[in-house]
């Protein structure tokens, strides 16, 4: 979603090897959400991809540190894979602190060393479930998952701000 693909259902793979080729997919993109992503979110980034030309993050420059547990989701790799899917631009912790970043994304028990150098660096501390809810639930705050008394500013404020905006596109036929 993040990238502003198609999110279909298994019925499009059953419909297509039925029809041997593949049918259009606007009948079986995932509509009705649940506790894990809200009803149209799909259609929302697909459109607002469609229509801006870029994924939900793009030009967000994103920190993701610390140690991640791997049996935990979402895991880094699964951060870094939708940050990535979505057009921001991944930085080093050193790269964060003197250029500045717009989002540090950490887990639980990040060594107060580095949480303290980000928070002098000015730059809005999140929980991996930040990411997570920026796509799965579009106008939804995301006020719960900041970190360290940190707010959302400048460009990230904005985006987060926008993000639940539904942009018109014109809809646009997939041929195969």
């Amino acid at each position: 979603m993040a990238a502003g693909a198609w999110l279909l259902s298994t019925a499009f793979i059953t419909a297509s090897a039925a029809a041997h080729t593949l049918v259009e997919p606007d009948a079986y993109e995932l509509e009705k959400g649940c506790s894990l992503v809200a009803e149209g979110a799909p259609l929302h980034w697909r459109m607002r991809a469609q229509s801006l030309g870029h994924g939900a993050f793009h030009g967000l420059r994103v920190l993701v540190h610390g140690t991640f547990k791997t049996n935990v989701k979402p895991n880094r790799k699964d951060i870094a894979s939708i940050l990535a899917a979505g057009g921001a631009t991944q930085l080093s912790m050193q790269e964060a602190v003197a250029q500045g970043a717009d989002l540090a994304i950490m887990p639980p028990g990040t060594a107060k060393t580095a949480i303290k150098e980000l928070l002098k660096a000015g730059v809005t501390c999140a929980s991996p479930q930040y990411v997570v809810e920026w796509i799965a639930h579009p106008n939804n705050s995301l006020t719960e998952h900041l970190l360290h008394a940190t707010a959302e500013s400048g460009k990230l404020a904005e985006m987060a701000k926008e993000r639940g905006e539904y942009i018109e596109a014109e809809e646009q036929s997939c041929s195969f």
